[in-house]
């Protein structure tokens, strides 16, 4: 090699370094593609020292940063796979183990039926009403329609609120209507409910032999399909159906039905008519006839 060419090589490497002294840093990556795209006639030109230890961190960062990820994917997948073992195991002692399994229903009933909770509940349960209003409509009419039990205990409910239980009593049980929810053991369905109207159970209605430790309690379902403990023993007024007969109220389209029969026997009334009689002696009647069949 001639002693041009060395100098050549010398005087451009000493610019180079001298450029790369005063000029501002410039990242790793860039200075790596920078030497990468230069042509092949100035590459013997370039100070190959002063290249090849950028190739080298850029190959370390590339490695490093290879390394993190696998890393993080594999604690990733350890994770998953723990939490997976985790609820395994869990389902497999709640479906093995009564007591543990009755345990976390009672915690998870103590924690839901917390006051911050339940506002919060409550909250959420008024949005999603209004934002489906419609369908929760049809859903309460198709019920209203078909179920009994339900027409049933929504009608005393609204008895008990316009002041029926002032103007009624009866023999076995009391109206309570609690301002918050209060949970008790329901004697009628056998389960504890979260409930803010309750029935309780009269003392003097029991035997002396049959006198509980503690308080008893039915539901408003309960009790207003429970016939006829549900007909009271005195009532003041005109007696509402639901303490009628057991299948009232009847549904809209069947009182519709009802009032055009009337109607019609208004406007041709018949020489006789013979039907249930619905009046409160008559009730009193059966409901005693009935207390006595099951006592025997």
């Amino acid at each position: 090699m001639s002693s041009l060419t060395l100098a050549l090589r010398q005087s451009i490497g000493s610019r180079v370094m001298r450029l790369l002294r005063s000029a501002p840093p410039v990242p790793t990556s860039a200075m790596f593609a920078l030497a990468s795209i230069a042509s092949c006639s100035t590459r013997p030109c370039i100070w190959h020292p002063a290249t090849r230890s950028f190739s080298y961190l850029n190959r370390l960062r590339q490695e490093s940063a290879r390394n993190a990820e696998e890393e993080v994917a594999h604690q990733q997948a350890s994770e998953r796979k723990r939490l997976a073992d985790r609820v395994a195991r869990f389902r497999e002692r709640y479906a093995n183990d009564p007591a543990f399994r009755q345990k976390m229903i009672d915690n998870g009933r103590k924690r839901y039926r917390q006051p911050e909770r339940r506002i919060k509940a409550n909250a959420c349960y008024r949005a999603k009403y209004q934002a489906n209003r419609e369908y929760y409509v049809k859903a309460h009419e198709r019920a209203w329609a078909e179920d009994l039990s339900r027409r049933r205990t929504s009608y005393l409910v609204t008895l008990i609120a316009r002041g029926a239980a002032e103007r009624a009593t009866w023999r076995t049980h009391a109206p309570i209507a609690y301002t918050e929810r209060v949970e008790h053991y329901c004697t009628g369905c056998n389960r504890i409910r979260f409930l803010r109207r309750w029935w309780k159970e009269k003392s003097e209605a029991l035997g002396k032999a049959e006198q509980p430790d503690s308080d008893r309690y039915m539901c408003n379902h309960c009790f207003a399909n429970d016939w006829p403990r549900v007909v009271p023993e005195t009532y003041e007024g005109r007696l509402p159906g639901i303490f009628k007969s057991p299948e009232l109220p009847l549904t809209t389209a069947h009182q519709k039905n009802a009032q055009q029969a009337m109607v019609t026997r208004t406007t041709h009334p018949r020489r006789s008519t013979s039907g249930p009689d619905y009046t409160m002696n008559s009730v009193q009647s059966s409901y005693a006839l009935s207390q006595t069949l099951h006592c025997s």
